[in-house]
C-alpha cells in the first residue's frame, strides 16, 4: 500500500468516525442500528428518512473538506429503497 493510499485510509476512516458522532439515527437492521456500511474506498449511508440522508451527507462533505478531501460528484450514486411510490432523493455535494 502506498502512503498516499495509507493516508486516504486513514482520512477516510477518520471522516466517517466524526459523521457518525453527529448521526446517531441511522436505520435498524436485525435489530442494530445502521448508519453506514463501508467496503474499501466505498460508502453506503442508510437512513430511515430523506432529512437523514441529507444531514448525513452534509456532514460527510464538511468532514471531508476538514481533511481537504471532497466528494466525487460523478462517482456519487443515489437509491432510494420506499414503500412510497416515486420518492426521490438530492443531496448537496457542496460546490
Amino acid at each position: 500500500m502506498s502512503r498516499r493510499q495509507k493516508k486516504f485510509s486513514i482520512y477516510g476512516k477518520n471522516i466517517i468516525w466524526r459523521v457518525e458522532e453527529k448521526n446517531k439515527r441511522g436505520a435498524v437492521i436485525r435489530g442494530r442500528r445502521m448508519t453506514n456500511l463501508r467496503y474499501a474506498n466505498d460508502t453506503t449511508i442508510i437512513s430511515s428518512s430523506a432529512s437523514g440522508i441529507r444531514k448525513y451527507f452534509q456532514d460527510l462533505v464538511t468532514e471531508s473538506k476538514y481533511y481537504n478531501m471532497e466528494i466525487n460528484a460523478t462517482k456519487t450514486k443515489l437509491m432510494v429503497v420506499s414503500r412510497q411510490e416515486g420518492m426521490q432523493l438530492e443531496v448537496n455535494h457542496g460546490g
